[in-house]
């Protein structure tokens, strides 16, 4: 049963460590650090997936026995944004899956990767969505995103960027300055991880 892995521990209580944890993960990570004072978290759950955790692991000693550098080991945080709580505990379940068109290739082909939130404050596309009562359901995600290669934001009617499989992920080549003075609209777009796995056999 590929579910019965999935445990949800006691849901995080307020003040605790593990709620000023995921707290500080979240907030560290704004494109606009003034943001972070906007967003109003009521729950939080702690995720234990065996069957990820264990792949994930796998991955990652894959790519330091091949001899990538300690840089594109480490880890980092993405984040997905669910309005309905059924698809947030699908994608604790399986991961993010190919093939979901999460608003657009701006940064390569969905069906031969998946995408990943860089900042919480650009998860949706409109600007002033944390000054709403929009309510939903932020997923936070391990990242590894091994060799990165920076790439221009492809507009809709560019041709689609494929994967190169020199690398594992691709990034808009703004820098963290650069975001900060961009439109949202813009940041929408470039501010996210496109990561992608090719196999012995230069397959996705």
């Amino acid at each position: 049963n590929r579910t019965s892995s999935v445990q949800f521990n006691t849901k995080v209580e307020k003040g605790s460590r593990e709620w000023e944890t995921l707290s500080s993960i979240m907030k560290h990570n704004f494109r606009l650090p003034r943001n972070a004072e906007r967003l109003t978290l009521e729950n939080m759950w702690m995720i234990n997936n065996d069957r990820l955790n264990a792949a994930f692991a796998k991955k990652r000693q894959e790519m330091k026995d091949d001899g990538r550098q300690s840089s594109e080991l480490r880890e980092t945080y993405g984040f997905s944004l669910c309005k309905d709580f059924r698809i947030a505990l699908n994608i604790c379940r399986f991961g993010l899956k190919t093939g979901h068109l999460f608003n657009g290739n701006h940064l390569g082909d969905c069906n031969m990767g998946v995408y990943v939130n860089r900042f919480v404050d650009t998860l949706k596309k409109y600007h002033d969505w944390l000054n709403t009562d929009y309510t939903g359901f932020i997923v936070i995600l391990k990242v590894i995103r091994g060799r990165v290669k920076n790439v221009a934001v492809h507009k809709e009617t560019d041709a689609i960027l494929e994967p190169d499989p020199n690398f594992d992920c691709h990034t808009s080549k703004y820098t963290p300055s650069q975001f900060q003075t961009m439109r949202h609209g813009e940041a929408f777009f470039a501010g996210r991880y496109f990561v992608y796995e090719f196999d012995n056999n230069l397959e996705i």
